[in-house]
């Protein structure tokens, strides 16, 4: 049996370190919360735009299906947006608009 898709993984590097508690999760309040400082932390404009520069460039073959994973709900969603945009953007150009 074969399959529909080959798993391609890369790792963008955004140069933005972080630094987290030194705290360590002991229960699911603790877990959440330190998921929280993590999603605070990542989720900034400056490292949304490294990534969305890397990802355009995939994004711009028509082959590629792209699955991205983001530090929140919120950054996936514009990251979406950034995505589409752009698209549109190409597309208006293309044809002159």
């Amino acid at each position: 049996m074969g399959y529909l898709a080959k798993l391609n993984t890369s790792i963008i590097k955004t140069n933005i370190k972080i630094h987290i508690g030194g705290h360590r999760a002991q229960d699911e309040i603790s877990v959440k919360a330190t998921d929280q400082e993590i999603a605070d932390k990542v989720d900034t404009h400056k490292r949304r735009m490294a990534i969305f520069q890397q990802l355009l460039g995939l994004a711009k073959d028509p082959s590629k299906k792209i699955l991205y994973f983001g530090p929140s709900v919120n950054d996936a969603a514009v990251m979406c947006f950034l995505l589409t945009r752009q698209a549109q953007q190409d597309w208006d150009s293309y044809y002159g608009l």
